[in-house]
């Protein structure tokens, strides 16, 4: 059984969530990732099925002990016009977004809500969730419903579990994955008043910090990492 405590991060092998691992891991927190594409220690699990999470809960419950937190990552980005996204394409994004997050949340709750344990839970979102932008809208759709259930649950599981959401703008993830590089990095930041992007890592701290507590008296709320990007209209002469 662990003796540390432990938080399972979905996505947890590449961008946010492989930061978010090695920020819990640097604070002396035990780790379990779930990934379609697992590192080292991982387990290989499709949170878009529920039948998947459920069996994986029964194992890593049985073979690491009580889960103390859940960092909601696993997602997908669909860049597609609303005309071009088939309703199967859109389900697909739900599917592993929102309804991944749930099955996830929803597995853990009823052992926490058995078991009287206390838990928080970190579900990460997007600044697209009240920001629209074009060949976003299955994205934008799924991170706004990941908002909303994060209110519902932490209305619903409190006192006992308390439930965040974390938006996050703009952010350089690991060589290889991210976009935000060069020209383009330059031009995403002077869009924000901060001026630059964020780095995965101030998003996997902000992660950590919530999922270990750091803030009792806050739940059900949206802590938006951005750079003021969902708060501002950035002047046009800043973009040129």
């Amino acid at each position: 059984m662990a003796s540390r405590p432990c938080v399972l991060v979905t996505g947890g092998a590449h961008g946010i969530g492989r930061a978010a691992v090695q920020e819990a891991e640097a604070r002396g927190l035990s780790t379990i990732c779930f990934d379609l594409d697992p590192t080292e220690g991982g387990y290989l699990v499709d949170v878009a099925d529920p039948e998947q999470v459920e069996d994986a809960m029964d194992r890593d419950w049985s073979e690491h002990g009580p889960i103390n937190g859940l960092v909601n990552n696993a997602g997908v980005v669909h860049r597609a016009s609303l005309i071009a996204t088939s309703p199967a394409e859109f389900s697909r994004v739900l599917a592993i977004n929102l309804v991944g997050a749930y099955s996830c949340l929803h597995s853990l709750a009823r052992r926490w809500t058995e078991s009287e344990m206390e838990a928080h839970v970190v579900n990460i979102t997007s600044a697209h969730a009240v920001l629209a932008q074009r060949e976003r809208t299955a994205y934008a759709a799924s991170k706004a419903g990941l908002e909303s259930l994060s209110r519902s649950a932490a209305l619903e599981l409190g006192p006992l579990v308390k439930v965040y959401a974390l938006a996050a703008g703009y952010t350089r993830t690991e060589e290889g994955r991210t976009r935000l590089v060069g020209d383009r990095g330059q031009a995403a930041g002077r869009r924000v008043p901060l001026g630059r992007v964020i780095d995965a890592f101030e998003v996997a701290a902000a992660a950590i910090d919530l999922v270990t507590g750091r803030f009792p008296a806050m739940t059900g709320q949206v802590m938006r990492l951005d750079g003021g990007w969902s708060s501002s209209d950035v002047e046009l002469e800043r973009l040129t």
